[in-house]
């Protein structure tokens, strides 16, 4: 039995381009995102895969350009990139 006052997050939540592809989904808690969230290119393909605590990013961040090659990998914690910003990457791999 869940505890009175907590609340987990709600249900998955998706938007859309006016194509019909996906352009969002994850989850909010007390009105902000919260937890894994994937946004998406106009053609289908993932733009970027993080996670938010409380709306702001945290942890592991990667974006990917519209064919699918990773192109930037980062680190946030309390919505601030962490350390050097993160080294553009080129045809997937590391320069």
């Amino acid at each position: 039995m869940a505890k009175k006052g907590k609340r987990g997050p709600g249900p998955l939540k998706k938007a859309y381009y006016s194509n019909g592809q996906l352009k969002s989904a994850g989850r909010y808690l007390y009105g902000k995102r919260n937890g894994p969230w994937k946004f998406y290119h106009r053609n289908g393909n993932l733009w970027a895969a993080g996670t938010f605590e409380r709306g702001e990013c945290k942890g592991l961040w990667k974006w990917f350009a519209d064919n699918g090659v990773v192109r930037q990998v980062g680190r946030f914690d309390g919505g601030c990139p962490v350390g050097e910003a993160p080294p553009r990457l080129r045809g997937g791999a590391r320069p």
